[in-house]
């Protein structure tokens, strides 16, 4: 009897360390607290992310970028990303990326246009925007980083520089069969094992926290003598968790801006940006994706109806104001439908950032032919050609 009385006690044990396993891995679903990305909490206030590293609170800054992440980029060992077709961009293959970069319509303090900004002595091109890896692992701060690239046009030369993460939270953005605006995501994927990568909303939902970013190229960087032109990048990273190990992923897309041509003063210059998205008509690329009457609506596809998959539609408006993606509304059979933009696909061309020098420092001496003494020395500015 005392050894079916002990066998009795250690499958008890055995079977209450499994349930407890189950319960960290199924109930208590998110990004897992033991991943530590090189670059991961590039937050403000608890990460100590600074756009310039000469200031004396920066833990971390734009150039301060895992050596791992530029070897991969200039290796060309980086996946490309997106999200249309989606035999090709998908969860399952760990490489549908989203992203929007916000024209800076409404006033929530993440959401700002591009603008020029100052920061420990130096000038940045500041832009705000959102980027997740779609369904590849749950997002939290401490396990994504979201980068820009800037490759030349002219050179071999490119630069990456780490953004500053914003709490921005898209998980109810993206939760399949929502039913509420706020709250719990329902049916979460768990944080370690298997399941935990690579799945579709409609098999389990993924956390996506802290989501935004704040991107700062320093300037001087990039333009010196006023020929430079860059092609720009994004690339997201996101560690999960598996089997004790971290796994790390990085994924890439073209930059493709809501803006065409802005041009603005700049270092006795004119800064160049240049982008553009075609958004007359925009491409559904997920299936069962609901009809919306309003942005972030939580109507059902029954009461409603879906989108057509790989249908083109005509856009009628935009709105930045609710939710983290833009949501983009288009013509029904005359109504007005909803869905935000990870869902859409858009045509555009690349990001460019350029500087072309347009007046010049110049320097006046006035010497004496005979005594060859200085009589006076001037400066001045002169308008280039």
């Amino acid at each position: 009897m005392k050894g079916l009385f002990r066998k009795l006690v250690l499958l008890s044990l055995v079977s209450l360390v499994g349930f407890s396993f189950l319960l960290e891995d199924e109930v208590s679903a998110n990004a897992h607290g033991a991943i530590q990305l090189r670059d991961g909490n590039a937050t403000w206030d608890n990460g100590g992310y600074r756009p310039s590293g000469d200031l004396s609170a920066a833990d971390t800054h734009a150039r301060d970028v895992d050596p791992a992440v530029i070897q991969a980029w200039e290796n060309g060992n980086i996946d490309r990303g997106g999200k249309h077709p989606r035999s090709i961009y998908s969860p399952e293959r760990g490489n549908r990326l989203g992203y929007d970069v916000y024209q800076g319509n409404t006033n929530q303090s993440w959401k700002s246009g591009w603008q020029i900004t100052r920061s420990g002595g130096e000038d940045f091109f500041t832009f705000d925007g959102w980027a997740v890896n779609n369904g590849y692992y749950h997002h939290d701060r401490h396990n994504t980083a979201t980068y820009i690239v800037a490759e030349s046009r002219n050179s071999d030369e490119f630069h990456i520089f780490k953004t500053r993460l914003t709490n921005l939270n898209a998980g109810k953005d993206f939760e399949y069969n929502r039913s509420s605006s706020t709250g719990a995501i329902n049916n979460k994927c768990p944080t370690v094992r298997d399941p935990a990568f690579m799945n579709r909303a409609d098999s389990c939902n993924m956390e996506y926290k802290w989501v935004g970013f704040r991107a700062y190229l320093p300037l001087e960087d990039l333009f010196i003598t006023g020929d430079e032109e860059y092609d720009l990048y994004i690339i997201k990273s996101v560690s999960g968790r598996g089997n004790h190990v971290d796994i790390n992923k990085l994924v890439y897309d073209e930059l493709i801006l809501p803006y065409e041509s802005e041009n603005t003063d700049w270092n006795n210059g004119k800064l160049r940006f240049s982008s553009g998205t075609d958004q007359s008509q925009l491409r559904m690329v997920t299936a069962e994706v609901i009809m919306r009457t309003q942005p972030e609506s939580t109507e059902s596809g029954w009461d409603v109806g879906w989108f057509t998959e790989n249908r083109l539609y005509d856009a009628v408006s935009q709105s930045e104001g609710v939710g983290v993606p833009v949501w983009h509304g288009v013509n029904v059979n005359g109504d007005t439908r909803y869905s935000n933009s990870m869902y859409w696909d858009f045509s555009g061309d690349i990001a460019t950032l350029s500087w072309e020098r347009t007046e010049a420092d110049i320097e006046i001496q006035h010497i004496d032919a005979k005594s060859n003494a200085m009589l006076l020395q001037e400066t001045d500015t002169a308008t280039i050609g």
